[in-house]
């Protein structure tokens, strides 16, 4: 089923903008974790004003009554504001989130250059 169904779809994501294609046929979604990927290629893709959007739409997917959503929800609130008043530490900070991400993940080693 992965190979049938998530190569095809995957194999043409190449840069921010094409995830951001993808996305647009996820646009619908309610996930939380499709929202911060919308909200992640657009900033990559310099987007900024629908970057800080999907921010916006991402935290209001998560539920403040939980403590890790609301800090999730927080902090993806006060990037959208650093994304439209201050975009290179955005940008720093978006690098930095992308790389302790890559860390957790174990698949550093596996990133190419940009």
């Amino acid at each position: 089923m992965l190979q049938h169904e998530a190569l095809p779809f995957l194999m043409r994501i190449q840069s921010a903008d094409d995830v951001i294609a993808a996305a647009e046929d996820l646009h619908q979604s309610v996930d939380s974790l499709t929202q911060l990927a919308i909200a992640y290629a657009f900033a990559k893709a310099g987007r900024i004003p629908e970057a800080a959007w999907a921010l916006q739409q991402y935290a209001l997917t998560l539920n403040r009554t939980v403590q890790w959503q609301r800090a999730s929800a927080e902090k993806a609130e006060h990037l959208a504001e650093v994304l439209l008043s201050d975009a290179a530490e955005a940008r720093r900070m978006l690098r930095r989130w992308e790389n302790e991400t890559a860390q957790r993940l174990n698949v550093a080693a596996f990133r190419t250059g940009e």
